[in-house]
């Protein structure tokens, strides 16, 4: 998705082309949860326009209004709808509704970004029926992250998982799991840290700041600013510890070949480990400047290739 600004995220696209080219939804598989159990919301992977990555679409509720299509994306906060994808009234960019996921409705209305302008690359979501970005981010900003909005537990705790193959049943795709409890066994764990609390009380975490070590080749680990980012297609990093990496010259592309692992602070295990390639959402890895401070991005493939769960209430993120 290139560099991820938060107004390019936020152009537009009409609902009438909803239909065109996105393979159905599954139901969810709870459709009224019971108050000790878990939901899980299917989630369809889609290639995403103008990149050879793959996003993870769900399927949500405004109000009474037909279901719509949506990416799933942690590297950013709050419902953004494009153009044309809302009916509704609209107030300064702003629109409120009751929110549905997975047949599980808000407490009390959400407040959503209605954006007003478009560009070709959300013509080209549009044309694959997403008219919005719902982003589940733990951070601070001006919008909340709908998934708090949910009763009880179902809104303190949710895991992402994105399945690599396309498929509109329930074998073939990844889950949004609501209410679900960092495993005991996880390979990792990641603690943030806070930023506060939400006007609802909700807490807030600085998860663009999650602590993990990174070792690329036979260079040292770095421990680095860590973004868990599914709405990215890059494994990018940035930083005057990361000046070493092999690159191709003038392009930043990690030479091919080059094993990239990553764990937790601390921790002689690395769970994840990733040998640098040219497929976003898969392996292609960056060095997006050799300047500065340590900072990674992960993209999206570590939710390929393992599941990630938050907890909201101790400011976890939890790989396994």
């Amino acid at each position: 998705m290139g560099a991820r600004a938060h107004v390019l995220r936020v152009a537009v696209v009409g609902l009438l082309a909803l239909t065109a080219g996105l393979p159905a939804v599954p139901a969810a598989m709870a459709a009224v949860p019971a108050a000790d159990r878990d939901v899980v919301v299917p989630v369809v992977t889609v290639d995403a326009p103008a990149s050879r990555g793959r996003n993870g679409i769900v399927e949500i509720r405004l109000g009474d209004r037909a279901p719509i299509r949506v990416m799933l994306d942690t590297g950013s906060v709050g419902l953004r709808i494009f153009p044309g994808g809302w009916d509704g009234p609209v107030a300064d960019g702003l629109a409120s509704a009751p929110f549905t996921i997975g047949g599980v409705r808000s407490v009390g209305r959400l407040t959503f970004q209605v954006a007003a302008s478009t560009n070709p690359y959300l013509d080209a979501w549009a044309a694959q029926g997403v008219v919005g970005i719902l982003g589940v981010g733990m951070g601070r900003s001006p919008l909340v992250n709908p998934l708090t909005t949910l009763p009880g537990d179902l809104g303190r705790r949710w895991s992402v998982h994105l399945d690599r193959r396309s498929g509109d049943d329930s074998s073939r795709v990844g889950r949004l799991v609501l209410g679900a409890v960092v495993p005991a066994d996880a390979q990792a764990t990641f603690r943030v840290p806070s930023a506060g609390t939400s006007s609802a009380g909700v807490p807030l975490w600085a998860d663009h700041r999650a602590q993990a070590c990174w070792s690329f080749g036979t260079a040292r680990p770095v421990c680095a600013d860590t973004w868990f980012d599914s709405g990215f297609h890059l494994l990018r990093v940035a930083g005057r510890p990361f000046a070493g990496i092999p690159t191709v010259r003038g392009s930043g592309r990690v030479d091919v070949g080059t094993v990239v692992r990553m764990g937790a602070v601390g921790a002689a295990f690395t769970p994840w480990r990733v040998v640098a390639g040219r497929e976003p959402s898969r392996n292609a890895v960056v060095l997006f400047s050799p300047r500065g401070d340590a900072s990674v991005n992960t993209g999206n493939a570590v939710y390929f290739d393992h599941t990630l769960t938050y907890d909201v209430d101790r400011g976890l993120i939890a790989l396994s």
